[in-house]
């Protein structure tokens, strides 16, 4: 009865052992299905629903908001196949990331619809940031088109980003008509 007790005793341990690496491995489960709910399935950003939430998180600390789309998405979509326009988000997407430090968030919002908020930064130092992602954008042969606005409520600093990022593509569009370009007609 000694030894059959040992074995019961044994058995109890593995168990509690067992339920405590099942736990964990649930707990941990749990946080990266967490993450990837978060997250934009194709570029890796953050997603529409992660900036609500991180609008309401961040509250007074959100300093600026910069608006982001995407020029030419759906000529590229409709002409070159979806395959390609999925590679310019994702080259777009990482353009954003690089000059990103830890106090910029940036999501996918739309299809070719970016947003990045600045956390506690200077007007100069999110000035700084579009004009990298800018840069990288430009280096990479595509182009976007930007707003930033600062030090106002959200929702005043979203709706001014956006007419700032529509003003801003309208002269890149003048830009490339006046230089001789060609724009893509749409039907």
């Amino acid at each position: 009865t000694g030894a059959f007790a040992a074995l019961i005793s044994a058995l109890d341990e593995n168990v509690d052992t067992n339920l405590l690496y099942g736990a964990e491995i649930l707990l941990y489960y749990l946080y990266v299905y967490g993450q990837y709910t978060k997250r934009d399935a194709l570029t890796g950003l953050l997603n529409r629903q992660s900036f609500y939430s991180d609008i309401e998180r961040y509250g007074a600390a959100v300093t600026g908001i910069v608006s982001i789309d995407m020029n030419e998405l759906k000529w590229m979509n409709d002409t070159l196949g979806h395959s390609t326009g999925d590679k310019a988000l994702e080259t777009v997407s990482e353009c954003f990331i690089r000059p990103a430090s830890v106090k910029d968030k940036i999501y996918r919002i739309g299809g070719d619809e970016f947003v990045a908020i600045c956390l506690r930064q200077t007007e100069e130092e999110m000035r700084k940031f579009v004009e990298d992602m800018r840069g990288e954008v430009s280096a990479s042969g595509y182009s976007c088109a930007f707003g930033l606005s600062v030090n106002k409520s959200a929702a005043e600093m979203m709706k001014e980003a956006d007419s700032l990022m529509y003003e801003d593509k309208a002269r890149i569009k003048a830009e490339i008509a006046a230089n001789g370009g060609t724009l893509h007609v749409r039907a």
